[in-house]
């Protein structure tokens, strides 16, 4: 039964997030990726700076053609390393980048599934193709009836509003009884004074031997 619930569409319990939340969400990660960038290059440069002495030595080889090519190099590949990696690692390590998590929405797979590392890349690749027409693609979650971008549609994603929260107190702590419940029990009726034995001491062993 819980493989059953787990495995649910996600559409019929989750609200499908709108275009203005997806859309700072993407602005967000938009600017940590390229604040990322700028730190990695920061660091190259410091880097190449302290092992030339700041250009004291070494500043015919820092300036020759061959250098400046593989420097544009690194920080091309770096640049694709974050463009690429910083969001299929977060969607599949935590179905939502830092920006979605801010909005308090994330990624699911129209079957519940978990995000693999392939689909995560042909959602990525589903970018471009929604894109290209001008941006039709995005907008497109404006008038889709579980709005799904092109690039969801391709992935079979969903972007919904994250509702994981933790377990309340209350369910995990046993209730007070109700004050009216205490007021409704009738009182315990008084000993009946001529049954045997009631109202009377019972007799102790010096009593017996008397």
């Amino acid at each position: 039964m819980d493989r059953i619930a787990i495995h649910a569409p996600i559409h019929t319990s989750h609200a499908h997030a709108g275009f203005i939340s997806r859309a700072i969400a993407f602005v967000v990660d938009i600017v940590v990726m390229s604040v990322a960038v700028l730190a990695a290059v920061a660091l190259l440069q410091a880097l190449l700076g302290f092992f030339t002495l700041y250009g004291l030595i070494g500043q015919r080889v820092v300036q020759s053609s061959p250098f400046r090519e593989i420097v544009v190099v690194v920080i091309a590949l770096i640049g694709i390393v974050v463009a690429v990696g910083y969001p299929v690692v977060f969607w599949v390590l935590l179905g939502q980048t830092p920006g979605k998590l801010l909005m308090g929405v994330r990624i699911a797979r129209t079957n519940g599934k978990r995000l693999t590392i392939g689909r995560a890349l042909l959602r990525y690749l589903g970018y471009w193709l929604s894109a290209i027409p001008l941006g039709l693609g995005f907008l497109w979650v404006l008038v889709d009836d579980q709005r799904q971008c092109w690039h969801d549609k391709l992935a079979d994603t969903y972007v919904i509003y994250d509702s994981r929260s933790p377990v309340p107190l209350s369910s995990t702590t046993t209730s007070a009884p109700h004050p009216g419940s205490m007021a409704a029990r009738p009182p315990l009726p008084p000993a009946n004074p001529s049954a045997p034995g009631a109202g009377s001491p019972r007799p102790t062993s010096e009593d017996r031997r008397r």
